[in-house]
């Protein structure tokens, strides 16, 4: 999952390949069996193409996600999205209800299942059609038994069919409101669910709701008003910086939100870092914090800031010269860097005693709006150590526009 746009990379390279020698053929009258042997010859002249720019990747990033399952196995670390990661452990308890809203591949569905344990329910909702199968399959491989996927998006009324816009590039990306112009790729019918009818219906209340569905967490909010208003469960909530919506109707109901990549409270719009795009905030009512490992007087600590000068190159590669010595707790890393390429990629990875812990791979102005700020938690005194990879997908050996600054480490509790 973490290399999923890789992937679709090395698929458009083919296809760009392919796209120009079918252009070529067309401009002669020529048979159908002639343009598929013209294709098939042309994929295998860029075969060759295709291992060498592999080999140059293999240098930059870890590719055993591009053959692996998209998922981690049950038993090993879980190293995607570690702020959304962490504060499911910290409010899903054994034996308890929750829901996955936006399942997709079924990463954070698997975690909730091992938190609440054999004796817990998991009910995952997803309306991507495209990815469904490999969200069940996931799990099953997992020997996950206690979950239940419903195929729906979940929206403010039941039963009404509407328009899924599935982007062919990234199906993680499937929303109800952002239309992907693609003639070639035409939205998909689906139907709805509130989630006040199916709590209902099955009599399942939970006790903690992830929402993760491309902008439409507003809307599923008005279709579990009534739940929400009467047992205030805990929510995650993927939000655009620039909504205010949900941040105001949970105000109302005596939620306090907070931002999970620094633990900052978040009253407002304005309380967003400048430049950000996407953030995933944790709403709790009042009456109920004093129930999680949160507190209504949290402070970031600071703790030591690390300029470029005490990073050592190795090709593009940055890595921290000393490890960071950290007791027990949970701490964030901020990494102060800034991007100049549209096409520049950048890997921030951190290690806790050699085994990784964080790793976010993605556009570097991606990187920069959205996650140069990361949460890491020590159950032990350990040895930290930090890398930054830099590379351009497009083209590994060009010189690359991301300027990094330093990297500063904080203390939260």
């Amino acid at each position: 999952m973490i290399l999923h746009w890789l992937k679709n990379l090395l698929q458009n390279y083919i296809k760009t390949a392919i796209k120009k020698e079918v252009t070529r053929i067309l401009s002669d009258e020529v048979t159908i069996d002639v343009i598929k042997n013209e294709i098939n010859k042309t994929h295998l002249e860029n075969q060759e193409n295709i291992k060498s720019y592999i080999k140059k990747l293999e240098d930059k990033v870890d590719l055993q996600s591009l053959s692996a399952p998209s998922i981690n196995n049950w038993y090993e670390p879980i190293i995607y999205e570690p702020s959304v990661n962490l504060a499911l452990e910290d409010i899903c308890q054994p034996n308890a209800i929750v829901f996955d809203v936006g399942s997709h591949d079924g990463a954070l569905t698997l975690l909730m299942s091992r938190l609440v344990g054999p004796k817990g329910i998991v009910c995952a909702f997803e309306a991507n059609p495209d990815i469904l199968n490999l969200c069940t399959h996931n799990l099953i491989r997992n020997g996950c038994n206690n979950f239940f996927i419903t195929h729906a998006a979940v929206w403010d009324k039941s039963d009404k069919v509407l328009n899924l816009y599935i982007p062919s590039e990234n199906l993680q990306a499937a929303s109800l409101l952002y239309q992907y112009p693609n003639p070639n790729n035409p939205p998909t019918p689906v139907k709805t669910v509130a989630l006040d009818d199916f709590i209902r219906y099955t009599k399942l209340e939970p006790e903690v709701i992830k929402m993760d569905i491309e902008g439409a967490e507003f809307n599923a909010l008005k279709g579990t008003c009534e739940y929400i208003s009467k047992s205030h469960p805990h929510l995650i909530l993927e939000q655009s910086t620039t909504d205010r919506r949900c941040i105001d109707f949970l105000k109302d109901q005596g939620y306090v939100a907070i931002y999970l990549s620094n633990y900052c409270f978040i009253n407002s719009i304005n309380d967003y870092p400048p430049g950000s795009i996407i953030r995933n905030v944790l709403f709790i009512h009042r009456d109920k914090i004093h129930l999680t490992p949160y507190s209504l007087d949290m402070n970031l600590k600071f703790l030591e800031y690390w300029s470029k000068d005490e990073f050592v190159a190795e090709n593009d590669i940055l890595i921290l010269k000393e490890c960071i010595n950290l007791s027990k707790g949970r701490y964030m890393l901020y990494t102060d860097f800034e991007s100049y390429g549209n096409q520049d990629c950048i890997s921030l990875c951190v290690y806790v005693n050699n085994q990784a812990r964080v790793n976010y791979i993605g556009s570097a102005q991606w990187i920069e709006n959205s996650y140069r700020d990361c949460i890491l938690h020590i159950d032990d005194t350990s040895d930290i150590k930090v890398e930054i990879k830099l590379w351009n997908p497009e083209d590994l050996d060009k010189q690359l526009k991301v300027k990094l600054n330093g990297v500063s480490i904080y203390k939260i509790w």
